[in-house]
């Protein structure tokens, strides 16, 4: 941000090649510049919020992979609600995902995990509610919201994205 241009992936150390084999052959290359931007774009706008204090902008760039994890834990509670009738069982679950060890350290740090997982949460409840219902105009618009969500996230999310197809 402070260089005042976009990034070259030749030119600037660590956009590059990442893997030279000895040869100096380029083997392969990663770069966060071809997946979807969105989850840091949020945090990044949290991050503009005014603060009153030097380590209130790097909370505030977390505060989205806490709310994410709020909603995978709401949208777990209805899917397990859709799919079981039981409020014990939906309980049980929002529960195991408030508490599950990994899930709350990945929505600790600003990355595309917790929000592609709160956007295939929310797709696969908006699917049982579109089944359910069967499969009114605003069911098939929530689940189309949720594929978009989702192709904005993680690109390992586009297999879930992808079922909606058989669904």
């Amino acid at each position: 941000v402070d260089h005042g241009r976009i990034p070259e992936f030749e030119r600037d150390p660590g956009m590059g090649v990442s893997v030279i084999d000895p040869e100096g052959a380029r083997v392969g290359n990663f770069s966060y510049a071809a997946a979807p931007q969105l989850p840091y774009v949020i945090s990044a706008a949290f991050i503009a919020l005014p603060t009153d204090g030097e380590w209130m902008d790097y909370r505030q760039a977390r505060t989205p992979g806490a709310l994410w994890l709020a909603l995978i834990v709401v949208f777990g509670f209805l899917l397990a609600h859709r799919v079981t009738g039981s409020t014990l069982v939906a309980g049980g679950t929002a529960t195991m995902l408030a508490a599950w060890p990994q899930l709350t350290f990945v929505s600790a740090y600003v990355n595309t995990d917790t929000f592609t997982l709160m956007a295939s949460t929310g797709l696969m409840w908006s699917w049982w509610r579109g089944w359910g219902s069967g499969w009114r105009i605003r069911d098939a618009v929530l689940s189309g919201f949720f594929i978009g969500l989702v192709l904005q996230g993680k690109p390992t999310g586009y297999v879930i994205a992808g079922l909606t197809l058989i669904v």
